[in-house]
């Protein structure tokens, strides 16, 4: 999947593209784009992480403060699922968005086995008592453990909610999902057979990761135009 998204980062973008990484929390991982683009804009509720020299501090719930139609690319990584109003995030893309410019987003899908068990978790548990057992099961730093909503995080949901605000999808793929089973060789071991089993039965839609290419209508390439 990583493969497929630095590719379309830099096919998609130029001298002259503005790109706003929402979201981004200190990662920068459009920073090797930096001197290739006009500006990259870091998006994040806690503004001091932010790794590039455009910041902006946004509540993504409650809206992106940028003007329609400025953005040439946005980038949507693993940060829809920890929203609780995934919806008005997207229609705030559709908004940003100059027409015709796409939405790269990246998500985890409940549908594989580790998420849906997290999901579930989630609505039993305190959150504070399930990112701790997150924490132990996974050996990741609690710090590192966000807060899951899953409102739209299944091919289908993804698909409909992009749909609803007003973006047209280009590409909808699922792809595989080692890293959260990563901790333990018996559990990597059952991840890999079950990878099998689902590539038997033909249910891609069971995998980890969601990635999801949309774009804005209008543009050049409209024929409407």
């Amino acid at each position: 999947m990583y493969g497929l998204l630095f590719r379309l980062l830099s096919e998609e973008t130029d001298e002259n593209s503005i790109l706003v990484d929402l979201g981004c929390g200190g990662e920068g991982i459009c920073l090797f784009l930096e001197p290739k683009v006009k500006s990259i804009i870091g998006v994040d509720i806690e503004l001091d992480c932010i790794p590039y020299s455009m910041k902006l501090q946004a509540d993504l719930d409650k809206g992106i403060p940028l003007e329609d139609n400025s953005a040439d690319l946005v980038l949507c990584k693993f940060v829809i699922e920890h929203l609780k109003y995934p919806m008005i995030t997207l229609s705030e893309v559709a908004r940003i968005l100059k027409p015709g410019r796409p939405l790269l987003l990246c998500t985890s899908n409940i549908r594989y086995y580790p998420y849906f068990l997290n999901y579930l978790l989630s609505k039993v548990l305190p959150d504070s008592l399930r990112r701790r057992l997150v924490s132990v099961v996974s050996g990741r730093e609690g710090e590192d453990i966000y807060t899951t909503y899953y409102k739209c995080n299944t091919p289908k949901k993804l698909e409909r909610m992009v749909k609803e605000a007003g973006l047209e999808i280009e590409l909808l793929q699922t792809f595989t999902d080692y890293r959260c089973v990563s901790f333990s060789r018996i559990m990597g071991f059952l991840a890999v057979q079950y990878e099998i089993l689902i590539n038997r039965l033909g249910l891609q839609g069971m995998k980890g990761f969601i990635f999801l290419k949309a774009k804005k209508p209008g543009g050049r390439d409209d024929p409407n135009i």
